[in-house]
């Protein structure tokens, strides 16, 4: 009987080994792949603070249209 549980034990003692590789492979492959977004999401941010000047200035001339446009309408009233 303690042969079965001796084997049993290393047996476990091999599986639990295993999944603790396997969870830090995991875990390792989990911080790259964070690692690749972050510097993603880095370079999406950049690119929209490269657009926020023109942005603006078609923000005011879009203003400007619809104020003159405004001012040229009749009064309904």
């Amino acid at each position: 009987m303690e042969q079965n549980e001796l084997m049993d034990d290393l047996t476990f003692e091999r599986k639990r080994r295993l999944l603790t590789l396997q969870i830090g492979k995991s875990m390792n492959e989990v911080v790259n792949l964070m690692s690749v977004l972050n510097k993603n999401m880095e370079g999406i941010n950049g690119v929209g603070k490269e657009f926020e000047n023109v942005a603006s200035l078609w923000k005011g001339f879009q203003d400007s249209v619809l104020e003159k446009k405004d001012s040229d309408m009749p009064d309904a009233a």
